[in-house]
């Protein structure tokens, strides 16, 4: 450790602060201890909040699960042990803890300001993981661990300085990080307005007033005509008759476009037995497997039998999830709730895949969807215009994904300055001493004698 600053002090944490692990009542879900009015703080709740204070839960605790738990007043500082590990929260309300965590109550207000032991924690977290990981996955602190943790004290005012300073500092960062979390919210709904505009014909109007008239009707019209029982296109949006299904905010198109139904759109492909169970899934192999996961692969199977065979480029989408994926190299079909859709000759396939990204979609949460797509009418442009929407749906997303990866960079310039703010501040550099602060070590001295008569 460095020289320490003028005045501060390093001991044992455990030498100078009670640690107390939580507790649970068993068996979890017992009406007898759960569904009550005591607050029951859980690792899921760490993140509601940004500020230091911990004042909502998802659950509670009657009277008797806050006896068979450990429950702790009003500004009492708490530390998750496992899971989350190393995230610090002082009680805003009187609530009860479990076993993932640790709890410091009865800090001596004469050597620590909470708020200070609070920051500490911060500072340490990354180290504190590391250097107990010892080749696991997931590290659990035991008390014997937070007992031995080195803490450094400064003198009570100095803390009180410190804590002030950086209440400024961060304030200014937590503002910044704010705005840039709210960066990917709002790529969101751009996404979502230029897909609207583009299959309202919007996207493309400057394109079509340069090239001149050009109309899909009869193309679309021979085709159903080719399809047995097949719906025929309509230039007006069909009523939807009370039949729930996949909808669009718009009515009327640009001359030239007209309004088809699914089965001119797409050709289902999905396959009832060349299919991957997820616990067959492999981390490398020759074939990815696809699912209705939000990652692109889900896994990989070298199992060649189960590739899929009809063209490609092909269309995924999530039954349960709406995820949609555009598949152009030979792929595998996830088990569970994949629906594998070829493009019509009518559409591109990249026109399709984003048809389904545009398209509103009726939520069931995991209930099942792909039967809101069948009974839909879709926007169908000519075929260069499909063309011309498709490049300027990919130019349009790869400016999206550039202020993404831009605002990311910028979060992790905030986190590192976080990070140095809290270094300058535990190494003393943040605020002056003052020479006129008492020095912790009398206090200590102090502390241990009132502890330990003579």
């Amino acid at each position: 450790m460095s020289p320490l600053p003028q005045g501060w002090a390093a001991t044992r944490l455990g030498d100078v602060v009670e640690v107390v692990r939580g507790a649970s009542p068993r068996p979890k879900g017992d009406p007898r201890y759960f569904g009550g009015p005591i607050p029951w703080i859980s690792i899921g709740d760490l993140g509601r909040e940004q500020a230091r204070t911990l004042s909502k839960t998802a659950e509670g605790v009657t009277t008797a699960g806050a006896r068979k738990s450990r429950l702790l007043p009003t500004g009492t500082l708490i530390l998750s042990n496992s899971a989350t590990v190393g995230i610090p929260k002082i009680l805003a309300v009187e609530g009860c803890i479990h076993d993932g965590f640790v709890a410091f109550p009865n800090l001596d207000p004469r050597l620590f300001v909470t708020e200070f032991l609070y920051e500490f924690f911060r500072h340490i977290r990354t180290r504190l993981i590391d250097e107990n990981r010892r080749g696991m996955t997931q590290v659990n602190l035991n008390t014997g661990i937070v007992r031995n943790i080195e803490v450094v004290i400064p003198p009570l005012a100095e803390q009180r300085r410190i804590v002030a300073r950086l209440d400024t500092l961060l304030a200014h960062s937590g503002a910044a990080k704010a705005s840039l979390e709210r960066v990917h919210e709002l790529l969101g709904r751009l996404r979502r307005t230029v897909l609207a505009a583009a299959f309202r014909g919007d996207l493309t109007a400057d394109w079509r007033a340069k090239r001149g008239p050009d109309s899909v009707w009869n193309t679309a019209r021979a085709a159903a005509l080719g399809i047995p029982g097949c719906r025929s296109p309509q230039l007006e949006k069909p009523e939807d008759d009370g039949v729930e299904q996949a909808r669009w905010p718009h009515q009327r198109l640009p001359d030239g476009w007209c309004w088809v139904p699914f089965e001119l759109v797409f050709s289902d492909e999905t396959s009832g037995d060349k299919k991957l169970k997820r616990e067959d899934y492999l981390e490398h192999g020759e074939f990815p497997v696809v699912d209705q996961g939000t990652s692109e692969v889900g896994g990989y199977s070298n199992d060649s039998k189960l590739v899929y065979d009809g063209e490609l480029p092909a269309v995924v989408f999530g039954d349960h999830t709406r995820c949609v994926k555009l598949l152009s190299r030979p792929f595998i079909q996830g088990a569970e709730g994949v629906k594998v859709l070829r493009p019509s000759p009518l559409v591109e396939p990249g026109y399709a895949f984003f048809l389904l990204r545009a398209s509103s979609i009726p939520e069931r949460s995991y209930g099942r969807h792909f039967k809101f797509l069948k009974p839909a009418w879709f926007p169908l442009a000519p075929r260069a215009e499909q063309l011309e929407i498709v490049s300027r749906l990919h130019a349009a997303r790869a400016r999206e994904d550039a202020l993404a990866a831009r605002a990311g960079r910028q979060l992790d310039n905030l986190s590192l300055l976080e990070r140095s703010l809290l270094a300058r501040a535990f190494r003393g550099e943040l605020v002056p001493q003052d020479p006129d602060d008492p020095p912790v070590s009398t206090l200590l001295e102090r502390i241990r004698s009132e502890r330990d008569p003579p």
